[in-house]
């Protein structure tokens, strides 16, 4: 078992065994640091089912005018933020010949033309918001999460600050 854990955590796991045995365990940082471990591992393994996933799919036809469009040879780049932290992928870029208009058909396919927060990432956004400062939501979600957000990011990606009003505001408090 011991193999099995030293593999997932690979270099980090003798420096936090022998922080344990010093007498004077840290045990917020130990878990901070296999829990940033676990996410990473996780982010990494969602970039490569996403790469997989652009590669699998069909050449798509142009919304435009309906003719099939033919693959850039250079990827595009994006970052994504999951739950699991970000995730920056190259993706496959496809433009239509005939009137010039172009499309990433991953983005399309899960449902992230217009947006840089997996739906995951944004329920966790949507529901720490509203009950507190944007500074405060931004030091809970790094906290549990271990995704670092400023309070900035926070406000555009708040489903009430898109409205106007976030339910916080709204019982009389202060964004921060």
């Amino acid at each position: 078992m011991l193999a099995a854990v030293s593999s997932e955590f690979g270099p980090q796991f003798p420096k936090l065994a022998a922080g344990l045995a010093s007498g004077v365990p840290d045990l917020d940082s130990v878990e901070r640091a296999l829990r940033d471990s676990s996410l990473g591992g996780g982010a990494t393994a969602l970039k490569m089912l996403f790469e997989q996933f652009d590669k699998a799919l069909p050449p798509p036809e142009c919304a435009r005018c309906g003719k099939p469009m033919c693959r850039h040879r250079a990827g595009k780049k994006r970052v994504w933020l999951t739950r699991l932290g970000r995730v920056e992928i190259e993706r496959s870029y496809y433009y239509c010949r005939s009137c010039g208009n172009g499309c990433f058909p991953l983005d399309r396919a899960l449902g992230l033309e217009s947006s840089t927060i997996i739906p995951g990432m944004a329920s966790v956004v949507a529901e720490t918001t509203p009950m507190m400062s944007f500074d405060a939501a931004s030091g809970h979600i790094a906290n549990l999460a271990g995704l670092n957000a400023s309070s900035s990011s926070l406000q555009r990606w708040s489903p009430g600050a898109r409205r106007g009003c976030s339910p916080f505001r709204a019982r009389g408090g202060r964004r921060g």
